[in-house]
């Protein structure tokens, strides 16, 4: 698309705009998304639940070399570090039963767009990317020990007895963790995020495998022409993998449910203000951003719709939002 994103790697660490210091920083172009804050408002939903870190992000305009190429989304990078992905930052030598368990980041990723010592899939055909430790510095024990992890975790979730609180799928993921990502990305139908990419988890040493953080929100809440996209209505991280199996079981299902009923009145149905209150701060940013890049009459894969200015953009996000909502608290 001709509005790049951008990867920042600063000389040294810097907080921006209030966010906690780092090196390294993402512009998030969100070219296809003409409302400008998908990728935005599932940031601020992955921040009202329990997942343990969301990117912080803020809308910005850009100037590059003195030429401005509009609107965009100043981001924190997914990586392993105290004020981001917060676990154990394994070195080479962790090797030992005391050491290797963790911490591990990995993306669930159907491109396979990594090194094969990083890339392994599980005996389901469920592609994994290790994203820390990296190609360079993972040891083969280490990778040994994360697949085995992932792969004993699938055996659970499809096994026999995958209720058995010792012996089943809660001995091995944190199901916290799996409850808030689901509701995340099953309220705004995100299309990658059944089974593509994007899908994040981590484990650390101490701890089972956990799903997180959120990221790429993009292509969601009927802004695709293609999947179940555009329709607010039915499932559709559900038939993801593991997700079907884990409704199986009615206790998770009830999780679901109740962490929902906990969300709704003040963390759900509050979207709708945010929404405005963000649109209200962009001020100009928007009819800059679309003199720049004069993209609102025409269409731009993967939009669902076209309406043809920036406030039908914004109002369809919302109204798909509203009946969205209201499908899932009817069929949860």
């Amino acid at each position: 698309m001709p509005k790049k994103p951008y990867r920042i790697r600063l000389a040294q660490k810097a907080p921006l705009l209030g966010m906690p210091e780092n090196r390294h920083w993402v512009l998030l172009a969100n070219y296809g998304d003409k409302s400008l804050l998908r990728n935005h408002v599932a940031f601020e939903m992955g921040r009202r639940t329990r997942l343990a870190w969301t990117p912080r992000s803020h809308l910005v305009e850009v100037t590059l070399n003195g030429d401005y190429i509009g609107q965009y989304q100043l981001t924190e990078q997914i990586r392993v570090g105290a004020d981001r992905v917060d676990i154990t930052e394994l070195e080479p030598e962790d090797v030992t039963p005391e050491t290797i368990g963790g911490g591990y980041l990995l993306e669930l990723d159907g491109r396979r767009d990594c090194a094969a010592n990083v890339q392994f899939d599980t005996s389901r055909g469920v592609p994994y990317c290790i994203d820390t430790p990296d190609a360079e510095t993972i040891a083969p024990a280490q990778f040994a020990y994360i697949r085995n992890y992932v792969q004993s975790t699938e055996n659970a979730i499809y096994g026999a007895t995958f209720t058995d609180p010792t012996t089943g799928y809660t001995a091995w993921l944190d199901t916290a963790t799996f409850v808030d990502w689901y509701l995340v990305n099953e309220l705004m139908m995100n299309q990658d995020a059944r089974d593509w990419s994007s899908i994040w988890s981590y484990k650390d040493r101490d701890g089972k495998l956990s799903r997180g953080p959120l990221w790429d929100f993009d292509i969601s809440s009927g802004n695709a022409n293609y999947g179940a996209n555009t329709d607010p209505r039915g499932w559709w991280i559900r038939y993801g993998p593991w997700y079907g199996r884990l409704f199986e079981d009615p206790a998770f299902a009830q999780a679901v449910r109740a962490r929902w009923d906990a969300l709704k009145a003040d963390q759900i149905d509050t979207l709708l203000a945010f929404i405005d209150a963000e649109v209200a701060g962009m001020g100009d940013a928007p009819a800059n951003n679309f003199q720049r890049w004069p993209i609102l009459a025409g269409h731009v894969w993967p939009n669902g719709v076209v309406t043809g200015s920036y406030e039908g953009e914004v109002a369809y996000f919302k109204d798909w939002l509203i009946q969205r909502i209201a499908w899932l608290d009817a069929h949860l």
